[in-house]
């Protein structure tokens, strides 16, 4: 009887190396994927969404920008203070972004914009497939969640 020990290591060592290949396809697959989902997570929740609504009914009643000569991609509708809105409703929407843990809201044209906020861009790079390109009230928390509406 032949000793087989070399041949058996061989084959072994195949297996090893084929089952090695396998995970780290997997691997390279399923990390991303994660990635994006742990990045995309703060993105459109449906509290953040509620609060782009209830900005969106405030504006549109007592705005006043007006959209038909606005030459500017977006409009900072609050930053720490409502803007563009009737003095009588300043205040009220001014209460309404603290209890609500507003950071920043934006009145925005064209998705396709940058600006110096790189969360803000990486959440416009996403709206872009997932959005018309009607404006939007985009709203970002102080937790860094976004939400958009269509206004």
């Amino acid at each position: 009887m032949k000793n087989n020990k070399a041949f058996a290591m061989a084959e072994l060592l195949t297996v090893i190396i084929l089952i090695l290949v396998i995970f780290a396809m997997i691997y390279s697959t399923f990390i991303p994927t994660t990635a994006e989902y742990e990045k995309r997570k703060y993105y459109q929740d449906v509290s953040s969404t509620y609060k782009a609504y209830y900005y969106k009914k405030i504006y549109k009643q007592y705005s006043l920008i007006d959209l038909n000569n606005q030459k500017d991609n977006y409009i900072t509708l609050y930053d720490g203070t409502c803007n563009y809105l009737d003095s009588s409703m300043t205040n009220l929407c001014n209460e309404y972004s603290n209890l609500s843990n507003i950071k920043k809201a934006l009145l925005v044209k064209d998705i396709n914009i940058t600006t110096t906020d790189e969360s803000l861009n990486d959440y416009l790079k996403y709206l872009k497939n997932t959005k018309n390109s009607s404006y939007q009230i985009i709203i970002e928390t102080k937790s860094n969640k976004y939400a958009a509406i269509n206004f």
